[in-house]
Protein backbone atom coordinates (compact mmCIF):
# COMPACT_ATOMS: atom_id res chain seq x y z
CA UNK A 1 0.00 0.00 0.00
CA UNK A 2 2.79 2.14 0.61
CA UNK A 3 6.57 2.94 1.79
CA UNK A 4 7.54 4.42 5.41
CA UNK A 5 10.51 6.36 5.43
CA UNK A 6 12.14 7.23 8.86
CA UNK A 7 15.41 7.97 7.56
CA UNK A 8 17.03 8.56 4.89
CA UNK A 9 20.48 10.44 3.54
CA UNK A 10 20.04 12.79 0.38
CA UNK A 11 21.46 10.20 -1.76
CA UNK A 12 20.54 6.59 -0.43
CA UNK A 13 19.04 3.41 -1.31
CA UNK A 14 15.88 4.66 0.94
CA UNK A 15 15.12 7.37 -1.72
CA UNK A 16 15.22 4.78 -4.58
CA UNK A 17 12.56 2.72 -3.02
CA UNK A 18 10.40 5.76 -2.20
CA UNK A 19 10.60 6.97 -5.91
CA UNK A 20 9.60 3.31 -7.23
CA UNK A 21 6.72 3.68 -4.59
CA UNK A 22 5.54 6.68 -6.19
CA UNK A 23 6.16 5.23 -9.66
CA UNK A 24 3.51 2.20 -8.79
CA UNK A 25 0.85 4.40 -7.40
CA UNK A 26 1.89 3.42 -3.89
CA UNK A 27 1.63 6.28 -1.07
CA UNK A 28 5.05 6.98 0.45
CA UNK A 29 4.64 8.24 4.23
CA UNK A 30 7.78 10.08 5.88
CA UNK A 31 8.72 11.11 9.32
CA UNK A 32 10.89 14.33 9.57
CA UNK A 33 13.89 14.27 11.22
CA UNK A 34 16.22 17.44 12.36
CA UNK A 35 16.82 19.71 9.94
CA UNK A 36 20.65 19.87 10.42
CA UNK A 37 21.07 15.39 11.08
CA UNK A 38 22.65 14.28 7.39
CA UNK A 39 20.40 11.29 8.55
CA UNK A 40 17.13 13.05 8.19
CA UNK A 41 18.02 15.47 4.77
CA UNK A 42 15.86 12.67 2.73
CA UNK A 43 12.74 12.07 4.49
CA UNK A 44 12.62 15.70 5.46
CA UNK A 45 12.98 15.95 0.84
CA UNK A 46 10.40 13.81 0.60
CA UNK A 47 8.06 16.31 2.56
CA UNK A 48 9.01 18.87 0.76
CA UNK A 49 8.18 17.11 -2.27
CA UNK A 50 4.33 15.59 -1.23
CA UNK A 51 5.27 12.71 0.96
CA UNK A 52 2.52 12.45 3.85
CA UNK A 53 4.11 13.98 6.74
CA UNK A 54 3.74 11.41 9.57
CA UNK A 55 4.59 11.36 13.00
CA UNK A 56 2.90 8.39 14.73
CA UNK A 57 1.37 4.92 13.79
CA UNK A 58 -1.75 7.06 13.98
CA UNK A 59 -1.24 9.35 11.23
CA UNK A 60 -0.83 6.24 9.05
CA UNK A 61 -3.86 4.57 9.79
CA UNK A 62 -6.02 8.24 9.44
CA UNK A 63 -4.65 8.70 6.03
CA UNK A 64 -5.59 5.03 5.23
CA UNK A 65 -8.82 5.03 6.45
CA UNK A 66 -9.50 7.23 3.61
CA UNK A 67 -10.15 4.17 1.94
CA UNK A 68 -12.02 1.15 3.28
CA UNK A 69 -9.64 -1.64 4.70
CA UNK A 70 -11.16 -4.70 3.35
CA UNK A 71 -10.88 -3.61 0.23
CA UNK A 72 -7.43 -3.34 0.46
CA UNK A 73 -7.06 -6.43 2.84
CA UNK A 74 -9.54 -8.98 0.27
CA UNK A 75 -8.04 -12.01 1.84
CA UNK A 76 -8.34 -11.01 5.04
CA UNK A 77 -11.86 -12.80 5.79
CA UNK A 78 -9.98 -15.90 4.35
CA UNK A 79 -6.60 -15.81 6.20
CA UNK A 80 -9.62 -15.75 9.39
CA UNK A 81 -11.08 -18.90 8.72
CA UNK A 82 -8.23 -20.62 7.68
CA UNK A 83 -6.68 -19.96 11.28
CA UNK A 84 -5.80 -22.35 13.54
CA UNK A 85 -8.08 -24.30 16.21
CA UNK A 86 -7.11 -25.41 19.46
CA UNK A 87 -7.31 -28.85 18.13
CA UNK A 88 -4.96 -28.05 15.58
CA UNK A 89 -1.89 -26.48 17.71
CA UNK A 90 -2.43 -29.50 20.11
CA UNK A 91 -1.75 -31.98 17.66
CA UNK A 92 1.11 -29.47 16.41
CA UNK A 93 2.44 -29.45 19.71
CA UNK A 94 2.50 -33.42 19.74
CA UNK A 95 4.03 -33.82 16.47
CA UNK A 96 7.13 -31.46 17.33
CA UNK A 97 7.42 -32.54 20.55
CA UNK A 98 7.80 -36.86 19.47
CA UNK A 99 9.96 -35.12 16.65
CA UNK A 100 12.73 -33.21 19.26
CA UNK A 101 15.54 -34.98 20.83
CA UNK A 102 18.20 -33.59 23.32
CA UNK A 103 20.34 -31.21 20.56
CA UNK A 104 18.57 -28.10 19.39
CA UNK A 105 17.11 -28.12 16.41
CA UNK A 106 17.10 -25.16 13.26
CA UNK A 107 13.65 -23.88 13.30
CA UNK A 108 13.46 -24.52 9.31
CA UNK A 109 14.50 -28.02 9.92
CA UNK A 110 11.54 -28.41 12.05
CA UNK A 111 9.56 -26.89 9.84
CA UNK A 112 10.39 -29.41 6.91
CA UNK A 113 10.22 -32.23 9.32
CA UNK A 114 7.07 -32.01 10.88
CA UNK A 115 5.61 -30.56 7.51
CA UNK A 116 3.19 -27.96 9.63
CA UNK A 117 1.86 -24.27 7.90
CA UNK A 118 4.17 -21.71 9.10
CA UNK A 119 1.84 -20.14 10.90
CA UNK A 120 0.26 -23.07 12.94
CA UNK A 121 4.20 -23.85 13.67
CA UNK A 122 4.54 -21.17 15.00
CA UNK A 123 1.67 -20.78 17.41
CA UNK A 124 2.66 -24.49 18.28
CA UNK A 125 6.18 -23.41 19.42
CA UNK A 126 5.10 -20.27 21.26
CA UNK A 127 2.50 -22.71 23.29
CA UNK A 128 5.37 -24.91 23.92
CA UNK A 129 7.67 -22.23 24.94
CA UNK A 130 4.70 -20.87 27.62
CA UNK A 131 4.21 -24.27 29.50
CA UNK A 132 8.18 -24.38 29.50
CA UNK A 133 8.62 -27.34 27.37
CA UNK A 134 10.62 -25.59 25.12
CA UNK A 135 13.00 -22.92 24.89
CA UNK A 136 14.35 -20.58 21.56
CA UNK A 137 17.87 -20.31 21.39
CA UNK A 138 19.94 -18.07 19.05
CA UNK A 139 20.23 -18.62 15.54
CA UNK A 140 16.54 -19.55 15.01
CA UNK A 141 16.99 -23.16 17.26
CA UNK A 142 14.81 -24.85 19.59
CA UNK A 143 15.50 -26.81 22.58
CA UNK A 144 13.59 -29.05 24.93
CA UNK A 145 13.22 -28.71 27.87
CA UNK A 146 12.33 -32.53 29.42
Amino acid sequence: MGVIIIEAARKSGTLITARLAAEQGRDVFAVPGFPMDPKAEGANHLIQQGAHLITSAQDVLQLLSKEPLLNLLPNRKQAVTKSADEGDIERACKTILAILNDSPVHIDDLARDTNLESALLSSALTELELVGKLERLAGNRIAPLF
